[in-house]
């Protein structure tokens, strides 16, 4: 990942032209199909997750839901039941007790799914 962030090769540069050019033409529709997404994910998770406003992920607190658990006992069942997620600590220790779910990458469909499975995992 770092040499694709820090220095990517001239070739993959060259690549990227057209698509900054031509950015105006695509990416109106990429941000809508993203929010969709988002939406959909917002009114089908059945736990408490603030609403991001310009991102293709959750960031949220399990502290009610781990009943028990520790996060990492919910990260790898999230991992037994196909889904897979962030534990909040690795974006800082203040945020131990929470998850990142991203929804980049992935259908809508298979987003869904990943959802209703996180449902199921939160609610035991």
């Amino acid at each position: 990942m770092v040499h694709q962030l820090y220095s990517p090769s001239t070739l993959a540069q060259e690549m990227m032209v057209d698509p900054v050019r031509s950015r105006a033409t695509w990416s109106k529709r990429f941000v809508e199909e993203y929010e969709a997404t988002r939406n959909r994910v917002a009114k089908a998770i059945r736990f408490d997750a603030p609403l991001p406003e310009g991102a293709y992920y959750f960031f949220f607190s399990i502290e009610k839901y781990l009943r028990g658990r520790s996060v990492t006992d919910v990260v790898n069942a999230c991992l037994d039941a196909g889904v897979s997620v962030a534990p909040g600590e690795d974006f800082g220790a203040t945020y131990a007790n929470w998850l990142r779910i991203c929804f980049a990458g992935e259908s809508p469909e298979r987003v869904m799914l990943g959802v209703e499975r996180l449902n199921q995992v939160l609610a035991k």
